[in-house]
């Protein structure tokens, strides 16, 4: 961020919530948001879907993990208190207004995410030659 500001670096893909302020003060100017979808703070700027490049999504997301083995009693009273914030509107404002958006949901759904985001980003390390 700071050689970009800078002048040093000429583009950069950073999470909305850091880019946005800067955005807004006319130190950056937004191309397009890496999220498959619009990001809440900033509405206005197209995704890169949009932008030309059609099958590109790279969302931040966040998530509980417990060990490997944690019973999955405690796994369900877990994920239902996360689900049960996550349905908080105060909850819900304070995470749009720093660019997230909350989504909650099921261990199985949030495993399957992780494992795709996996494969996705194999495919793309491998392209680009990198190593172990």
């Amino acid at each position: 961020m700071t050689d970009v500001l800078a002048g040093r670096v000429s583009i950069m893909l950073g999470v909305a919530s850091t880019m946005m302020p800067h955005v807004e003060a006319g130190r950056l100017k937004g191309l397009a948001s890496a999220s498959a979808k619009r990001p809440h703070i900033a509405p206005n700027l197209p995704t890169l879907a949009e932008s030309g490049l059609p099958d590109f999504a790279a969302d931040v997301w966040f998530g509980l993990v417990a060990p490997a083995g944690t019973p999955q009693p405690v796994i369900d009273k877990l994920a239902s208190a996360a689900n049960a914030a996550l349905a908080s509107e105060d909850v819900v404002a304070k995470l749009r207004a720093q660019g997230f958006e909350p989504m909650g949901g099921q261990p199985a759904e949030f495993a399957d995410l992780i494992a795709r985001d996996i494969v996705k980003w194999r495919v793309a390390a491998d392209a680009a030659g990198l190593k172990n």
